[in-house]
């Protein structure tokens, strides 16, 4: 690896690899074909059950990548933290995170290193993401705006929708923002709010990410990411836009928890309410009065 120079910078990716013994392979492999020159690549297994260590031990060592291994389970935040500190000497410019299920489309990350290059009064950058099945076919793209600037408030409160999953980001965003909290799951959105506090965003209108959908996301669990999602809202309990934060949100929570959990979604309904032409509240109002096939049929046929 070279060290970061002002043509190409280094970027750190950092790869928290946990059960994907079925993709891993081309998670890596996706990475290794960008054309991107100075790219110091860590896995990091995070106490898996099945073949992934072994398989990503192998690649590792053929590709020219790091391999680290949790002896048991810890968690995405704390081994993204186990590798900002260990992988820190390195000195690299920008940090990206990527799951070991998805892949990086071919050109993404040299497209978005030079698009941020170019923009240097932005603290990160995303860019648009596609979504994959488990055998890799094209299921449509992610829900993105393609928002740019200060955007702290804007996806708080639900006004702009993008992939907060992956992102690169500037040493000096990463520094300013500090470790992972583990008590947060949602580590991207819990990284993005901290550092949208504090820095621009660009957007890169190239696509950049396959994100895999698979029986085992954990995006799945809806009252891991209800948990989840709270827990981090709650870490601005004391702001005073805590109270407009949870009543913008309602509608969300409502739509999350109104079919699998309607005795806590009642807590939300009232919020949602005052927007009763969404159709977010319409379609948790379906999910809530057991007519969710409705609305999963209304979905596919848009």
């Amino acid at each position: 690896m070279n060290q970061a120079s002002s043509a190409n910078p280094l970027v750190l990716i950092r790869i928290p690899a946990f059960n994907h013994e079925k993709y891993i392979e081309r998670c890596l492999r996706s990475i290794s074909a960008d054309p991107y020159p100075n790219k110091l690549v860590v896995v990091w297994d995070d106490g898996s059950k099945d073949e992934t260590p072994r398989i990503a031990e192998v690649l590792c060592s053929e590709l020219g990548y790091c391999f680290r291994r949790n002896s048991v389970n810890r968690g995405l935040s704390a081994t993204l933290n186990l590798i900002n500190s260990e992988f820190a000497l390195a000195r690299p410019s920008f940090y990206f995170s990527i799951a070991s299920d998805d892949e990086i489309v071919p050109g993404g990350l040299d497209s978005a290193v030079r698009a941020l290059l170019a923009q240097p009064q932005a603290g990160g950058i995303y860019a648009r993401a596609v979504m994959i099945d488990q055998d890799g076919r094209q299921l449509g793209e992610m829900p993105c705006d393609g928002a740019t600037g200060e955007l702290f408030f804007k996806v708080m409160y639900g006004e702009v929708r993008l992939p907060v999953q992956w992102f690169l980001w500037r040493k000096e965003v990463v520094e300013r923002v500090g470790p992972f909290d583990p008590e947060v799951a949602m580590e991207d959105l819990y990284f993005f709010c901290k550092a949208a506090r504090i820095t621009q965003v660009a957007f890169s209108d190239h696509l950049w990410v396959r994100y895999r959908l698979h029986g085992t996301n954990t995006t799945r669990n809806r009252w891991h990411t209800y948990v989840h999602t709270v827990r981090l809202f709650d870490q601005y309990r004391s702001e005073p836009f805590y109270a407009e934060l949870m009543l913008r949100q309602s509608i969300n929570l409502w739509l999350l928890l109104a079919e699998s959990h309607r005795r806590e979604a009642r807590r939300y309904f009232h919020g949602a309410a005052t927007r009763f032409w969404d159709k977010r509240f319409l379609a948790g109002l379906l999910y809530f009065l057991g007519l969710g096939r409705l609305v999963r049929a209304v979905l596919r046929k848009n």
